[in-house]
């Protein structure tokens, strides 16, 4: 092959940069000649090399030597020591592939123009990474006119180099105006050193934490904003440019301390209720007691936390404790309360009085139950003892009595009816309606007759 083209590799270096992937040619149009060389020296021979018409090399060769051609055939007088270029792109198997061709005329000894040289360049890659670069500077202009947060671009002094609409309407100053300001005009009591720190941590961490500062408005407000700093990956070497996401968080801030305010207060009311509240979740396990709870249990909130409820039950009332999370786990179940009994830390028993609810997630799974818990041991203990001494009463009443009087109170157990009863009441205990009257006027005497009712129903098991 000549090898005459590698001479005009210097003539080409004078106007072009050449880079080893690069493609050397030349085009004798005398002779008809067209040449290829690699930018580094090696020679090849193109077209012909590949088989396959479709390949980019080969539609590449072409479309440069179609170009030479042209050029060589024009009528007008070739220009000297001018560079003429032209793009090509083509798709082949679903992608895009393009190339620059630069020419030069070149003449031997200053003569008239010969011959073509030229360079044809594979800027597939570079066309790709420029698309993508377009589309990156579209996103981030998109970024920032859109975005719902104030977007600062800050130079290695804490000059505003860029910012956003959002910006604008928070800080209450055109953007204009805003360019070349200080941020620091803008940070109560906060600079461009503190933002730096931030960004540094930022680069050590991987992670832009945010950060609450005093904003000052350009009408002289203030409003408590969240930043977030970071470096932006174009900056210069040093890193010296930040990018400065800016939030508004007071109505944040504000509902942060209503919410505070709203569960110290829920807490005080729960902790000041007479009756005990538990939370006992899905696997029935405490996970909150309120402080009377904790007296009425005699465990504290940390010896209860996480215990299973069923252990300060017996068998018995475990079953009960069972029953009454079933029946919560049921979201259209009727309210009913539930009554069982547990053994406190010193292991005496307490009677108590539950009314359960279920607890639901979004989804509307169960999560747990809370109930309030009412020990109604003493009411209980007082009722057992009221019942105690009324049978004792009621029992001294009846030895105080005969036995036909006994006999009277007996049918009246059984359902007769004093005094429209009165007759056949005689008949069967074989007495004169007068015997029966003293027979109730000295029980009267004995016992009030509103009592009456009370003592028959306790002795209906006492008397045949």
């Amino acid at each position: 092959m000549d090898r005459s083209i590698l001479l005009d590799r210097d003539a080409l270096a004078r106007h072009l940069n050449l880079y080893d992937e690069d493609i050397l040619w030349s085009y004798d149009p005398v002779r008809g000649v067209f040449r290829w060389a690699l930018g580094d020296g090696d020679l090849i021979a193109f077209p012909g090399g590949e088989h396959d018409a479709g390949a980019p090399s080969r539609r590449m060769a072409e479309e440069t030597e179609s170009f030479a051609k042209g050029l060589a055939s024009g009528r007008a007088e070739p220009p000297h020591n001018c560079v003429l270029r032209r793009e090509i792109h083509f798709k082949y198997r679903g992608g895009e592939f393009h190339a620059e061709i630069a020419a030069l005329f070149v003449s031997p000894h200053d003569g008239p123009p010969r011959s073509l040289i030229g360079i044809t360049r594979n800027t597939t890659r570079q066309k790709r990474l420029e698309n993508a670069l377009t589309k990156s500077e579209s996103l981030y202009r998109t970024l920032l006119k859109t975005s719902p947060d104030a977007i600062l671009v800050i130079d290695a002094e804490g000059d505003i180099i860029k910012s956003n609409n959002r910006a604008e309407k928070l800080l209450g100053e055109p953007r204009s105006d805003m360019i070349g300001k200080n941020c620091g005009e803008f940070l109560a009591g906060a600079g461009i050193a503190e933002l730096k720190k931030m960004a540094h941590d930022a680069g050590e961490k991987e992670t832009a934490e945010a950060a609450e500062f005093e904003i000052r408005r350009a009408d002289g407000t203030t409003f408590t904003g969240e930043m977030t700093v970071s470096v932006m990956e174009e900056g210069s070497a040093e890193g010296d440019t930040f990018i400065a996401v800016l939030r508004d968080v007071t109505k944040k801030k504000k509902a942060e301390r209503e919410l505070a305010k709203s569960s110290e207060r829920y807490e005080l009311l729960i902790d000041s209720m007479n009756e005990g509240l538990v939370i006992i979740d899905k696997n029935g396990l405490f996970v909150y007691i309120n402080r009377s709870a904790t007296v009425i249990f005699e465990y504290t909130f940390e010896e209860l936390l996480g215990r299973p409820a069923e252990s300060v039950m017996d068998r018995e009332n475990r079953k009960v404790l069972k029953t009454m999370l079933d029946h919560s786990r049921k979201p259209l179940a009727a309210d009913r309360d539930f009554e069982l009994s547990i053994k406190r830390k010193s292991g005496d028993r307490a009677d108590l009085v539950l009314f359960p609810k279920g607890i639901y997630g979004r989804g509307g799974d169960y999560l747990g139950t809370f109930a309030v818990v009412t020990d109604v041991t003493e009411m209980k203990n007082a009722r057992d003892e009221r019942n105690r001494l009324a049978d004792e009463i009621i029992t001294i009443f009846l030895n105080r009595l005969s036995d036909r009087e006994k006999e009277l109170l007996s049918f009246l157990n059984r359902g007769y009816q004093w005094p429209s009863q009165k007759r056949e009441i005689c008949r069967l205990m074989d007495v004169f309606p007068g015997t029966l009257d003293k027979f109730m006027a000295r029980i009267k005497k004995k016992l009030e007759m509103d009592d009456i009712h009370r003592i028959l129903q306790i002795t209906r098991e006492r008397l045949p």
